[in-house]
C-alpha cells in the first residue's frame, strides 16, 4: 500500500457540485430577499422586527451552511475520492492468433465489394473487436511472406499495421501459400498455447507447395483456419497506371487475367491441419463464424499473470460526513416551537413563511435519500468480497442477481455453486456447477469436476443414515467427478486423495450393506425352517395312528397265513404271501407310543437323542451365521479448496 495523493475517478462530479452550490446560494438569498419584501406590504417596517422575534438569523445562516457543505460532501462522494493502492495478481488467459493476409495483385479483383483486400480488412476489423485477452499477430504475403507484426496484446497496433497493408507492400509478384504458412510456424513456434493460423486468400497458389506446408503445421499442432475470397465465376484484376487510367492485369499473351476462387486448395489445407474453410461472402460473415463456430469455443489457457495496482475507495468518508451535517441541519430550528408570534407568521403568511419552510424541508428530504441511496450503491460490496468475509447467503444472492442479467455466462454458475455448497445445500450447489461446465476454459472446468465431486460426496453423506442407496449413487457420481478432475489435471493431489478416500469409504459401505442383506437372508432362512418343521410335526402327528393301524393289521395276516400253511397235506409248492406296504412316515418326536414302536421295528434313534441332535444343529447354525460390521468411523474428511 502506498500513501500517495488524494484523487477523484470522477472529477467533472466537483464541477457540477460547484454549479450546484453557487446556484442554490443565489436561489435561497433571492427567495429570502423577496419574502422580506413581501412581509413589507403586509406591516409597517416598524413592526417587522416584533413580529419577526423568535427567528434567529444566526440559526438561518447556520443551517444554509450545514446544508451547502452537506451537498458538497455528497458530490464529493460521487466523484469517488481515491488514495493509496493495493497490488491484485490479474491472470491473463487466452490462444494466440496468427492472420496471413494475401496482398497479391488478385487481391484487386472486385467481385467483392469494394474488393478482395479491402473487404477482407474490414472483416479483420471487426473481429479482432470481438477478442479479448488473446494475443494476435499479422503476416503479409504474395510471393514471398513476412512477419508485420509479431503477437501481441496491442490490438491498436494491429489495427494500424493492418491499415498499411497494399498490394504494393511486397515488390515479389505471385501467391505463396506456403511461405506464409512457414512464418507462421516459425513465429508460433515456442508459444505452448493453441497454435492458431487464420490464413485469407482467393487460393491461387501458384507456387503449388501448400500441401506440404500444411501437413508440416500439423506436425506441430498449428490449425489453419482457411477463408476464401472471391468468386467462383471470377474476376478481371484492375490496374491504375501512372497517368491516372485504369487497365486490366494481362498475361504474358496479352490477355486479360480472370482471378478464380479456388477453394479445393484452402478446403485441402484446413482438412489436412485440422482447421475449417469458410467463405469470406460479401459481408464478411465468414471471419464471424470462425470466431462464433470454432475459436470462441477453444479452450483458453493461462497466458500470463502480473500485479496490477488497485486504488483505494475513500468515498465512504465523504458520505458520512454528508450524513451528519445533514441531521444537524435537521435538527437545528429556526425558532423555539413554543413562540406565538412565529406560530401567528406560519399562520396566517403561509405563502411567505410556510413556503419556504417546505421548500427547504422538501430538499432536504431530497438529498438525505439521494445520499442514502447513493450510500447503498456505492458501499455493496462485491460477491467475491462477500465469499471472503464468509458471508456465504449474501454472495448467494449478489450471485443470483447477476445471474439474471447474465444466465448464460459459466464462471457466474461456478462462483454462484461454489457459495451454496459453502452454504451447505449440496443439490443445488452441484446443479449450478454442472452448468458451469458449459464453459471451454479447462481450468474452469478442473475446478467445476473438483468442487462437484465434493458436492456429492456431501449429499451422499446426508442419507447415509436414511437411504444408503442414495448415498452409494451420489457417491459412485463424486468419484466420476474426481476422475474427470484427474484427466484434466493429473497432478491435483487434493483430488487424488479425495478420490481415494470416497472410493475406500464407499467400498466399506457396500460390504456393510452385503452383510446386513445376508444376515437378513439368514434369519428368513431360519424361519422358514422352524415353519417347515412345525408343519412336519403336526403332519406326523396327525399320520400317527394310522401307521399303528396299519402294523396291527399286519401282524394278523402273519397269523393267517401260518396256519393255512399247516393245514396243507399235500406237496405243493410253497407261495410265499408277501405284501408291499407304502414307506413308513417319520414318527412325531415327542409321540412316546409312536416312538417306542417305531424305535423297536426300525431300530432308529431314542426320542432323547433326535432331540439332543437337532438342538445341536441350530446352536451350530447360530455360530456359523456371519455377523454384520460397522462401517469405520474415520476422522478423514474430504479436503476442500477455497477456489
Amino acid at each position: 500500500m502506498d500513501n500517495s495523493s488524494l484523487t477523484f475517478a470522477y472529477p467533472w462530479y466537483l464541477l457540477i457540485g460547484l454549479f450546484v452550490v453557487v446556484g442554490a446560494t443565489l436561489f435561497f438569498a433571492k427567495l429570502k430577499k423577496r419574502n422580506y419584501q413581501a412581509l413589507e406590504t403586509f406591516a409597517n417596517h416598524r413592526l417587522i422586527p416584533e413580529l419577526l422575534q423568535g427567528y434567529s438569523r444566526y440559526r438561518r445562516i447556520l443551517k444554509s451552511v450545514l446544508l451547502i457543505s452537506a451537498v458538497v460532501f455528497i458530490f464529493s462522494a460521487m466523484a469517488r475520492p481515491q488514495k493509496g493502492f493495493q497490488w491484485q495478481e490479474i491472470t491473463r488467459k487466452g490462444i494466440d492468433i496468427l492472420f496471413a493476409l494475401d496482398t497479391s495483385k488478385s487481391m484487386l479483383a472486385t467481385d467483392v465489394n469494394p474488393n478482395r483486400l479491402e473487404r477482407s480488412k474490414l472483416a479483420l476489423i471487426d473481429f479482432i473487436s470481438k477478442l479479448e485477452g488473446d494475443r494476435v499477430g499479422l503476416i503479409a504475403f504474395s510471393g514471398t511472406a513476412f512477419l508485420m507484426l509479431p503477437l501481441t496484446l496491442d490490438y491498436n497496433a494491429f489495427l494500424e499495421a493492418l491499415h498499411t497493408i497494399d498490394t504494393n507492400l511486397i515488390p515479389k509478384p505471385g501467391t505463396n501459400v506456403a511461405s506464409a504458412i512457414d512464418e507462421a510456424i516459425l513465429a508460433l513456434k515456442n508459444s505452448p498455447n493453441q497454435k492458431i493460423l487464420v490464413l485469407i486468400s482467393d487460393g491461387e497458389d501458384l507456387e503449388g507447395a501448400s500441401l506440404r506446408a500444411a501437413k508440416a503445421a500439423a506436425d506441430v499442432n498449428l490449425k489453419i483456419f482457411t477463408i476464401g475470397v472471391g468468386s467462383h465465376e471470377g474476376e478481371l484484376i484492375p490496374l491504375k497506371n501512372q497517368a491516372g487510367g485504369s487497365s486490366f492485369l494481362k498475361n504474358q499473351d496479352g490477355n486479360p487475367v480472370k482471378s478464380r476462387l479456388d477453394e479445393e486448395t484452402l478446403t485441402e489445407i484446413a482438412r489436412i491441419s485440422k482447421g475449417a474453410y469458410f467463405p469470406l461472402e460479401q459481408t464478411g460473415e465468414g471471419l464471424e463464424r470462425v470466431y462464433s463456430e470454432k475459436l470462441r469455443l477453444l479452450p483458453k489457457q493461462e497466458l500470463s499473470q502480473r500485479m496490477k495496482q488497485i486504488p483505494i475507495e475513500r468515498f465512504e468518508w465523504c458520505l458520512l460526513a454528508a450524513l451528519v451535517l445533514l441531521m444537524a441541519e435537521y435538527g437545528i430550528k429556526e425558532r423555539p416551537s413554543k413562540h406565538a408570534h412565529s406560530f401567528v407568521l406560519t399562520r396566517f403568511f403561509p405563502k411567505i413563511f410556510g413556503a419556504e419552510t417546505k421548500k427547504q424541508s422538501g430538499l432536504l428530504k431530497a438529498l438525505f435519500w439521494c445520499s442514502i441511496l447513493i450510500s447503498l450503491t456505492a458501499c455493496s460490496k462485491s460477491p467475491e468480497e462477500l465469499y471472503s468475509q464468509g458471508l456465504y447467503a449474501e454472495a448467494s444472492k449478489a450471485l443470483q442477481k447477476l445471474l439474471d442479467e447474465d444466465p448464460k455466462n459459466p464462471a457466474l454458475h461456478y462462483n454462484f455453486g461454489t457459495s451454496l455448497y459453502k452454504e451447505g445445500k449440496y443439490e443445488e450447489a452441484e446443479e449450478e456447477l454442472r452448468k458451469a461446465l458449459e464453459d471451454s476454459d479447462l481450468q474452469l472446468q478442473e475446478r467445476a469436476y473438483y468442487n462437484s465431486g465434493n458436492a456429492l460426496y456431501r449429499k451422499g453423506e446426508k442419507y447415509l443414515g436414511n437411504d444408503k442407496q442414495k448415498t452409494i449413487t451420489s457417491w459412485n457420481e463424486a468419484l466420476a467427478n474426481y476422475q474427470k478432475t484427474l484427466k484434466l489435471n493429473n497432478k491435483n493431489e487434493d483430488a487424488k486423495f479425495n478420490h481415494d478416500l470416497v472410493e475406500r469409504k464407499l467400498k466399506e459401505l457396500l460390504a456393510q450393506q452385503e452383510q446386513e442383506n445376508e444376515k437378513k437372508g439368514a434369519d428368513q432362512n431360519q424361519e422358514e425352517s422352524n415353519d417347515q418343521q412345525k408343519q412336519s410335526q403336526d403332519r406326523q402327528n396327525k399320520e400317527a395312528p394310522q401307521h399303528e393301524k396299519n402294523q396291527d393289521q399286519a401282524s394278523k395276516n402273519d397269523e393267517n397265513s401260518k396256519d393255512k400253511t399247516s393245514e396243507s397235506s399235500r406237496s405243493e409248492l410253497r407261495e410265499q404271501n408277501t405284501k408291499v406296504s407304502e414307506p413308513s412316515p417319520i414318527p412325531t418326536l415327542g409321540t412316546s407310543s409312536s416312538m417306542e414302536r417305531y424305535r423297536a421295528d426300525e431300530n432308529e434313534m431314542s426320542k432323547e437323542e433326535a432331540e439332543a441332535l437337532l438342538q445341536a444343529l441350530r446352536n451350530e447354525e447360530k455360530k456359523n451365521l456371519i455377523q454384520p460390521k460397522e462401517l469405520q468411523n474415520t476422522e478423514e474428511d474430504i479436503v476442500e479448496r477455497n477456489w
